[in-house]
């Protein structure tokens, strides 16, 4: 099946199934009706649940439809990665930020200007989630579906994992050696692919409405939505690491979508960095960095 095809042309199927696929599918190819109420009036410091506080806010350097995965730079905690959508699908009240010239293509951005200083082309496509592990960036590409390996210093593409369908959230698992990949069309699951095979091993159980994954000390987490419009709610996940069922649920103060782990080494604080709803008419969208504890984490 198509994605692009999905989303530019509308599938002639419906219900809940369809809506949270072009939802889920947005975070690759830019679907513009997830966004949570203006959220511009929050603070950039603030506790959102017990254990879970906003400790700074990135710069972005485009606004939803643009911007796909993201993950922080693996030594330098200035830098941030965004993968930039070659075929933005803009609303009739939305203005596009991100410059031509940077589309398809992953950007290195400084987290406290957005100034981009790197671009790398890939596949000059649209893209699902970002994630590093093993030395190298991992990018789910929307057509053909596959994942990118990326060597983080060159930008060259040293090998092409195909999947069977579009990947939405995207982890490396250390422990597994594997990638977490989430998937949607046939039935939403998580997939575990061998990184160095790139052989699919097993899948894990995943909720539709799932969008990206962090997995941090040990601990799987997510981001989920509920739906489409002004409404719209999200929740961070606690995902059984074995079976991919949900554990434990917080509920965020505005949508959240895609997600990385930070390195406190680098960072200097545990926790993660997600992409949140700020306007849902413009598209303004802001890069939260959060500290998380999880002993503090009612769940």
């Amino acid at each position: 099946m198509d994605a692009i095809g999905i989303l530019r042309n509308g599938w002639r199927r419906t219900g809940r199934l369809h809506s949270l696929i072009l939802l889920v599918l947005g975070l690759a190819a830019g679907a513009t009706a997830l966004c949570a109420a203006d959220a511009s009036s929050h603070s950039p410091a603030h506790t959102v649940a017990p254990g879970l506080v906003v400790v700074d806010e990135y710069k972005v350097v485009g606004i939803e439809p643009e911007l796909s995965g993201i993950c922080p730079h693996p030594s330098d905690d200035s830098l941030y990665y965004v993968a930039a959508n070659a075929h933005p699908n803009y609303t009739a009240k939305q203005t596009a930020v991100l410059p031509a010239h940077y589309r398809g293509k992953l950007l290195t951005v400084k987290r406290k200007t957005g100034a981009i200083v790197r671009s790398f082309k890939l596949v000059g496509g649209d893209y699902g989630g970002v994630a590093y592990g093993d030395g190298y960036l991992w990018v789910s590409s929307v057509r053909p579906p596959e994942i990118l390996k990326v060597n983080p210093n060159s930008g060259d593409i040293e090998k092409h994992i195909p999947l069977s369908g579009p990947a939405g959230g995207l982890e490396y698992d250390a422990q597994r050696g594997a990638l977490l990949a989430q998937l949607y069309v046939g039935h939403p699951h998580l997939a575990v692919i061998d990184a160095k095979s790139g052989a699919t091993t097993g899948t894990l159980w995943s909720d539709e409405s799932a969008m990206d994954l962090a997995m941090l000390n040990g601990q799987l987490l997510c981001t989920w939505v509920s739906g489409f419009g002004e409404n719209a709610f999200s929740e961070l996940r606690l995902i059984d690491n074995d079976t991919g069922k949900v554990r434990g649920r917080v509920t965020l103060d505005v949508v959240h979508t895609v997600m990385k782990v930070l390195n406190p080494k680098v960072a200097g604080t545990e926790g993660f960095i997600s992409m949140a709803s700020i306007n849902r008419t413009n598209g303004k969208v802001a890069i939260r960095k959060y500290s998380y504890q999880s002993g503090a984490v009612t769940w």
